[in-house]
């Protein structure tokens, strides 16, 4: 672990006006740190959670509450569900919201009489696959 921590302080630098630490080692597609951990990569503000808070409970979301993807400062990292993840999002007015009520349920009757892919939904009603996946498994909408 110590190996790890080592690594990990050598990554980031502090922003002096909001305190996030901003990720500089490798990110992904979606503006996430991410680090070697084992033999895969890890998202570097849930590596940070678990050096410098504790052990992550199986199926739970590291979110920010400073809204910065590449932040892994501890201090502004809480942990969440997926609903917890949207109701802050909706509360801080980022949620950009396309799809109504109407919508979403009907999203879920196409998915669970036709099974056809979430992609296939996300495309065809204009948004993400993530946020089909939210409606189809009922974290969204409900």
């Amino acid at each position: 672990m110590k190996n790890l921590q080592e690594r990990f302080s050598r990554k980031y630098r502090i922003g002096p006006a909001t305190g996030c630490w901003y990720w500089t080692g490798s990110k992904n597609s979606s503006g996430y740190g991410t680090i070697k951990v084992g033999h895969g990569p890890a998202y570097a503000h849930r590596v940070s959670y678990e050096l410098y808070v504790g052990t992550l409970p199986k199926d739970v979301l590291v979110c920010h509450t400073c809204d910065t993807r590449d932040c892994v400062n501890p201090e502004h990292l809480f942990l969440g569900s997926s609903k917890d993840n949207v109701r802050d999002s909706i509360t801080k007015g980022r949620w950009t919201n396309k799809l109504t009520y109407e919508q979403a349920t009907e999203i879920r009757r196409i998915h669970r009489e036709t099974r056809e892919t979430q992609t296939s939904l996300g495309k065809r009603f204009g948004v993400s696959t993530s946020a089909i996946n939210l409606i189809v498994n009922n974290k969204s909408y409900i």
